[in-house]
């Protein structure tokens, strides 16, 4: 073969291979429109996600203040009604998402301890156990042992995209709840899991 010859192959062989890249190339792009929708949503996804967890986090911190707030009230004055107030101020001093956190008080429902509702926001009673599994809160006794507080609450968290690829997104809500406990007496105040809850 001359060097001519030679020369001319591979010219044609670089040209063949510089249409094969066009080709490839080309191929990419549509890979990359056709997935970004995709990628997109999955983004949006995962900002949701932590947005929720964090929201979730920010709720559980406002309740635990509340609780531990209450209960260390309630065992110093021996009043459901300051116990309460200590409760809702507490709450509200902490935000989820920028908003404060209001608790009801869910009191003036006469009985021991004043709890309006069992399902209220905040619940007062006794805790007894002494492992830290076995808890029991009573919201039919008045606390002999241990003053008990629960706090709960279900928020509204607002998306971050709204209007995902112009779809209106409702609010999402997490929730949680939170027990504290003070032994009697001048004992501190500290968080408990229950194992069961007693109230009529």
């Amino acid at each position: 073969m001359t060097g001519a010859t030679m020369a001319d192959a591979r010219r044609r062989a670089g040209r063949v291979g510089l249409r094969g890249w066009r080709r490839r190339r080309g191929l990419a792009g549509v890979w990359v429109i056709a997935a970004g929708p995709a990628l997109l949503t999955m983004l949006c996804f995962a900002v949701e996600i932590g947005n929720l967890w964090l929201a979730r986090g920010e709720l559980e911190t406002a309740l635990e203040a509340a609780a531990l707030a209450a209960v260390q009230e309630w065992q110093d004055t021996n009043s459901t009604s300051q116990a309460r107030d200590f409760a809702v101020v507490y709450a509200a001093a902490n935000t989820v998402a920028g908003s404060p956190v209001i608790l009801n008080r869910n009191d003036g429902g006469g009985g021991v301890n004043d709890n309006f509702d069992c399902g209220g926001e905040i619940v007062l009673g006794e805790i007894r156990g002494a492992a830290c599994d076995s808890f029991v809160f009573d919201a039919n006794s008045s606390p002999v042992a241990a003053f008990g507080v629960q706090t709960r609450k279900v928020f509204e968290v607002t998306p971050v995209f709204q209007n995902l690829l112009g779809a209106p997104i409702g609010a999402f809500t997490v929730s949680a709840q939170v027990e504290a406990m003070c032994e009697t007496p001048n004992g501190l105040p500290k968080l408990v899991r229950i194992s069961q809850f007693l109230c009529n």
